[in-house]
């Protein structure tokens, strides 16, 4: 939201909200594609020990995937996006959306069987 309000002058849309989406989703895709898997601060208790592994391991496997279908992950689990929304706020085919999505679970189930 700061990279939108220091450049809130360039806003020229009708619709300011899908500007600030498409800065939000540039910018979750840049931290996505540079970040490092969550390391805990303190030790984990042992119940959350497998908790944390998980994460870890799921954050390594969307690592893998392209910038594209990581953002369909992305916004299809944690924005809880039906693939109807995804495509009509990317402008794409609705097949392809379906597509992406199908080979990111793909990538990532075989990526978390390792």
């Amino acid at each position: 939201m700061l990279r939108a309000w220091r450049h809130r002058a360039k806003c020229k849309a009708e619709r300011p909200e899908a500007w600030l989406r498409s800065i939000a989703r540039r910018e979750a895709l840049r931290v996505l594609s540079t970040a490092e898997p969550p390391t805990p601060h303190a030790p984990a208790e042992p119940d959350h020990a497998e908790t944390t592994d998980a994460r870890i391991d799921v954050a390594r496997a969307l690592k893998r995937l392209s910038a594209r279908e990581r953002d369909v992950v992305v916004r299809h689990y944690w924005h809880d996006m039906s693939c109807e929304e995804i495509a009509s706020e990317l402008a794409c085919p609705l097949g392809t959306i379906k597509v992406r999505l199908h080979r990111a679970r793909h990538k990532l189930a075989e990526a978390l069987s390792r």
